[in-house]
């Protein structure tokens, strides 16, 4: 149909949200779960995900010491 995952992922994103909003279970803070959507929406967004962001950061460093916990 011509369109990215990217718009699929839009499109799923907002049924997703409307059915977390209708669903209505607040946390004690008073928040419903679409908070968990955040990132997704974030990722979405920014049209990245978190391996294209280690990709580009570690790209130009062969010294691949830096992804691991010390």
């Amino acid at each position: 149909m011509g369109k990215d995952l990217f718009y699929w992922s839009s499109i799923l994103l907002d049924l997703s949200r409307k059915g977390l909003e209708k669903r209505d279970i607040l946390s004690k803070k008073g928040n419903n779960e679409t908070v968990f959507l955040k990132h997704i929406q974030k990722v979405i967004d920014n049209k990245t995900t978190n391996a294209d962001h280690m990709i580009s950061k570690f790209s130009k460093n062969e010294n691949l010491d830096e992804l691991y916990d010390k």
